[in-house]
């Protein structure tokens, strides 16, 4: 926890010194990986499997060994008729489980993720401080969700977000949202954003509804001026958008109706898996917070990593969570670069998300899922 909180805690933990994040956040890594080694029984048989234990683990290159869950393994416990099966995931007692947050489903079957209080905390926390460095939330501000509310929406877009903006503005009164009882009001949302005077307004949601709230304002003559330093967060994936409409075209768009600069319009990487996000900096680079480890897997090899700036399948690694292996290999390609300064002045590696692997590269995906399973059912 020591490294954690000196990651956390950092005044300028986007702008570290790149040794010192790496050292701080191998640390972190370590002592998250010994601690699921020690406490989750399927975790520890797949990592036997593999033999690997955490003396195993004594710098950053040897992180490429740590054993990782396929993203699909929890969807497959989700559907599972034995609802023991997520329990027996977690890496704490039953009784520390207080909710269990999904992903949105696209293909379906979403995904369940238990968490206990502890994790909840660091988590909140830490998206605080990515919205705070990153997009220049501070607590005074306004931000409408173009979403439902948390109690209609179990959706880490959604539940992370509002648990995010809870920590950071300590004021329920300044998030509102913009759909409710399953009812898009684009009126409701013009006049909600309208109404706010004396505070920085922000607005945050996926893009197709971003991409609606445009339409209906250029086909009705409607017009919003935001504020100087608002932010347009955009997360939840393109899907539904770029068959419509290209990122840029709706960019113009936002611009136009909502009366915001395009360096303020930010997409974020969201990532339900580990209940975090990526999030672009003016300049569009996604910055990768100095307490997660990201790695772009060889889709041959997946205890190799691909050269910088080349394609490959992305894993994410989180020290934050204690109620489950946040460790994921994920179905999706991209690219990582390390840039000694971003244009942006910040340090770091940066990601890309290029599309979902094809069945050819995500052959390394299924094998891992499938020794998951099969230690799930020898526990």
């Amino acid at each position: 926890m020591d490294s954690i909180n000196a990651l956390l805690e950092h005044p300028s933990p986007f702008g570290m010194d790149i040794n010192e994040m790496r050292e701080l956040r191998f640390k972190a890594v370590k002592g998250s990986f010994e601690h699921h080694y020690s406490n989750n029984k399927v975790y520890r048989k797949i990592c036997e499997k593999y033999g690997v234990t955490p003396d195993d683990i004594g710098n950053n290159e040897d992180l490429l060994y740590m054993p990782l869950l396929a993203s699909d393994f929890f969807k497959e416990l989700s559907r599972a008729k034995d609802p023991n099966d997520i329990i027996k995931s977690a890496s704490v007692p039953k009784e520390e489980i207080v909710t269990y947050f999904t992903t949105s489903g696209t293909t379906g079957r979403p995904s369940k993720y238990p968490y206990n209080r502890k994790s909840l905390g660091i988590i909140n926390k830490s998206n605080a401080k990515i919205f705070y460095h990153m997009a220049d939330f501070r607590q005074g501000d306004y931000i409408l969700m173009l979403t439902p509310p948390p109690a209609e929406s179990k959706t880490g877009l959604v539940q992370g977000m509002y648990q995010c903006l809870r920590e950071l503005l300590k004021d329920d009164e300044q998030i509102e949202f913009g759909i409710k009882g399953g009812e898009v009001n684009f009126e409701l949302m013009i006049d909600m954003v309208s109404s706010i005077e004396g505070r920085t307004r922000h607005l945050y949601g996926p893009p197709f509804v971003y991409n609606a709230l445009a339409d209906y304002m250029l086909q009705n003559d409607k017009k919003l001026e935001l504020d100087k330093e608002s932010k347009a967060i955009t997360t939840g994936g393109w899907k539904k958008v770029e068959g419509e409409v290209k990122r840029e075209q709706m960019y113009n768009k936002m611009k136009k109706t909502l009366g915001i600069d395009r360096k303020n319009i930010r997409d974020g990487l969201g990532l339900t898996d580990i209940m975090s996000v990526i999030l672009e900096c003016g300049y569009n680079h996604k910055h990768v917070p100095p307490w997660m480890h990201v790695s772009i897997r060889n889709t041959k090899d997946l205890t190799k990593e691909v050269e910088l700036k080349k394609p490959g399948l992305i894993a994410f690694i989180s020290p934050l969570i204690d109620s489950y292996p946040a460790f994921i290999i994920t179905g999706d390609m991209g690219k990582k670069s390390y840039e000694d300064k971003c244009e942006c002045d910040l340090n770091g590696p940066t990601i890309e998300y290029l599309r979902r692997a094809s069945g050819m590269e995500s052959r390394g995906c299924a094998i891992v899922l499938a020794d998951a399973l099969k230690a799930m059912r020898n526990v």
